[in-house]
Formats: structure tokens, sequence, C-alpha cells
């Protein structure tokens, strides 16, 4: 799995290598939406910032690698994960669904 998506050398972000298998292998068995886009947007939703990289792997791989990083989610620390909720952009959305 770690030629598709993994972890930096901090442990602050992690990195999609392969998106075309990402999208067929990986989303399916864990998401109920299968298309890169909605997986992007449920990242934004949660805090999650897309970390732009050079491509390193130009010869066997067209497109270069896509990371994500959030303050609460690192490898080194997943009971964070707790502190991670999503945003929303209508405040009276966001309080109506606390209720």
């Amino acid at each position: 799995v770690d030629h598709i998506i993994s972890w930096d050398d901090e442990g602050t972000k992690f990195i999609i290598h392969d998106q075309k298998q990402f999208i067929s292998d990986i989303i399916p068995s864990i998401f109920t939406q299968s298309k890169f886009e909605s997986f992007r947007r449920q990242l934004t939703a949660y805090g999650f910032e897309r970390v732009f990289m050079p491509n390193t792997n130009s010869s066997k791989q067209k497109s270069s690698p896509i990371a994500y990083s959030r303050r609460d989610f690192t490898r080194d620390n997943p009971g964070a994960c707790d502190l991670i909720s999503r945003r929303y952009s209508n405040q009276a959305l966001a309080e109506g669904l606390a209720r």
C-alpha cells in the first residue's frame, strides 16, 4: 500500500503517490463514494490542507504526488483523531447538527 499512499518522513502529512490506484483500490474499500473529488471535498470539510510536492518519480508516474496535512492528524498520535471534526461554512447548519 505504501506505493499508493504513505506518510511523509516526519509523519505530519499523508501522500497519495498513485491517484488512479488510490481511486480504484483504496477509496472503495473505505468510503462509499468512488470519486477523488468527493474524497478531496471531505478532506477540506475536516480541515485538511493540500500541500504541493514536486514529482520525484517522473519516469514511472505522470502526475505529482498529492499530500494533505492537518494539525491534529499525525502518524505518531492516532488518538488525536478524536479532536478532528467537520467544519461547516454555514454556522446555523453547524449549530442545528450539534443539537
